[in-house]
């Protein structure tokens, strides 16, 4: 996948740093229904996680997302209900 990025992985966080304002978490290069993009986990002064995906092809804004804690809290409640199987 990384042979196919015409965009470095730097190049990447400076473009999702314009969307978003705050600190670069992660980047990481990922296959989303058959674009090549970098998603670029960022922490906002307000401890607020957004996920920016960059098209690793082209620089363009793909999506822009503030991730969701709640999930983490579902999946703990599935894992106690399987337990008292």
């Amino acid at each position: 996948m990384a042979k196919q990025a015409k965009i470095s992985k730097e190049k990447s966080n400076a473009l999702a740093l314009e969307q978003v304002k705050g600190t670069v978490n992660q980047t990481e290069l990922e296959d989303e229904n058959g674009a090549i993009v970098y998603s670029v986990e960022i922490t906002n002064n307000k401890k607020e996680v957004t996920e920016v995906k960059v098209d690793a092809v082209t620089g363009k804004i793909v999506k822009v997302e503030k991730a969701d804690a709640s999930d983490s809290d579902s999946n703990q409640a599935e894992d106690t209900e399987t337990a008292d199987e």
